[in-house]
């Protein structure tokens, strides 16, 4: 279960070093615009006065004001609160996903006798934006007060978050201090785990959600269920003949689906993957399903396993029921490489395991990478049911489908019909192979790889 994760995640609140997120910084003290512009006003009055007058009685009374000026920005400081007299306690998500806008709730205490007003500032790493770093507060003496910053992850992966930063001016305005009222924190940013619990709640209910089928779990396994009316789409395996021959109506057997069956995700992470689509990159959209579709083979009691490769074999992981935590952290950190892929290494390692659902996840459009898929597949597809996982690229289909009105969409139309005659090529050589192919646009990507994943299980393919 996903959210036994964090205690899971041997690497989480550890730096980039491993030695711990970095350390708080120290409270800086600074004189603010005002005490400058009266310390130089003061101090050009003197040479002025001294200047024309020529009398040093002059000259050191302005001396003098400059003297106080600077022992009243003193006292001014002084009445700062102590560094101990403001704390701060960062509420944050346990789990972050990817594009999708996360809540940071910030408290702050104030222990001093005095009122403190200042600003807050949300430093942040360039993976996580927010429409507003920074907020003005107001805190009471022995009160606290809130702020809310509205956060999204751009970029799957460990971020650390500096401290936040509280900047309290003196009640005349002549010091301001900065205080570090949040100790630095390490955040994980995992696929879109709103989406894989959405589409979870779909299986679980047995009803259409966000564009899925039935979500049934009667199909055609071992243990029988019950009786019930042919229907057009039912394999023809299903009808029993002594009943339809009683009732003369045709009859079909219902059975309870198999649990406890083995899913392999093989995911390509080599240069393919890098490609963008929409606002993320194609290994992110396929983690992503890879994410939702774990969590819906844990509500149907199937095991999991994970191999990830480029040239070489970066991840192998035999399936195993309740392993969700260990898989999303492999995810979590999961980056495309721009080298080439070896599907012959990495269905080696997955073929070795016993009989499985491999779903690879790759990039269909690419003529010379297909090339050595479809050498590949075939030995794995002799013991194994194999399903080949793509996202479609909608400005691939905007350039399909416009009419070019210049020389340069005329070319750029033509290179794209001969990627589309080769990818469709390539999808009718993998069907031939007895592989299913799930293509689909990235809002319904998850959901169609799930879909297709129940179909697969109600007919026994498994």
């Amino acid at each position: 279960d996903a959210r036994r994760l964090g205690a899971g995640d041997p690497a989480a609140g550890r730096g980039d070093d491993g030695d711990g997120p970095p350390r708080q910084p120290r409270p800086s003290l600074a004189p603010t615009w005002r005490l400058a512009v009266l310390v130089a006003v003061v101090g050009a009055g003197h040479f002025a006065v001294t200047a024309i007058t020529h009398s040093p009685a002059a000259g050191w009374i302005l001396l003098g004001l400059d003297a106080a000026c600077l022992a009243g920005a003193v006292v001014d400081a002084r009445r700062l609160p102590l560094p101990v007299q403001l704390t701060g306690v960062r509420r944050t998500p346990k789990l972050w996903s990817l594009r999708v806008t996360e809540t940071m709730v910030v408290s702050v205490t104030n222990s001093s006798r005095r009122p403190v007003s200042g600003r807050l500032y949300l430093p942040l790493p360039a993976p996580l934006v927010t429409k507003a770093d920074s907020v003005g507060i107001t805190i009471e003496p022995g009160a606290y007060t809130s702020a809310t910053f509205e956060v999204t992850a751009t970029r799957r992966g460990r971020h650390d978050v500096e401290p936040l930063l509280l900047d309290v001016t003196s009640p005349l305005g002549l010091m301001r201090r900065r205080y570090a009222v949040c100790p630095a924190e390490r955040v994980s940013v995992y696929p879109d785990l709103h989406e894989a619990r959405r589409l979870e709640l779909g299986v679980r209910q047995r009803r259409d959600e966000v564009g899925m089928r039935r979500a049934t779990v009667l199909g055609i396994g071992t243990d029988f269920e019950s009786l019930r009316e042919y229907r057009p789409d039912d394999d023809f395996r299903l009808i029993d003949w002594h009943a339809t021959a009683r009732k003369q109506t045709p009859v079909a057997r219902q059975y309870r689906i198999e649990r406890n069956q083995s899913v392999v995700f093989v995911v390509d992470t080599g240069r393919l993957m890098a490609a963008p689509v929409g606002l993320i990159r194609r290994l992110d959209a396929a983690l992503n399903a890879a994410t939702a579709m774990a969590f819906a083979c844990g509500r149907l009691d199937d095991r999991v396993g994970l191999v990830a490769f480029d040239e070489r074999v970066h991840t192998r992981m035999p399936p195993a029921r309740n392993k969700a935590d260990l898989i999303l952290a492999a995810m979590c950190t999961m980056e495309p490489r721009r080298v080439e892929s070896d599907y012959a290494l990495a269905f080696r390692v997955a073929g070795g395991m016993k009989r499985s659902l491999i779903v690879l996840f790759t990039d269909l459009l690419d003529a010379s990478a297909s090339r050595r898929l479809l050498e590949a597949v075939p030995t794995l597809a002799r013991h194994h049911l194999v399903v080949v996982a793509s996202v479609l690229d909608p400005d691939f289909d905007a350039v399909l489908g416009d009419d070019p009105t210049t020389t340069a969409a005329a070319f750029e139309q033509s290179v794209a019909l001969d990627l589309e005659a080769g990818h469709r090529f390539v999808v009718a050589s993998l069907r031939r192979l007895g592989v299913e192919v799930v293509e689909a646009p990235l809002g319904r990507f998850s959901a169609s790889l799930v879909d297709a994943y129940l179909r697969l299980k109600a007919h026994a393919r498994l």
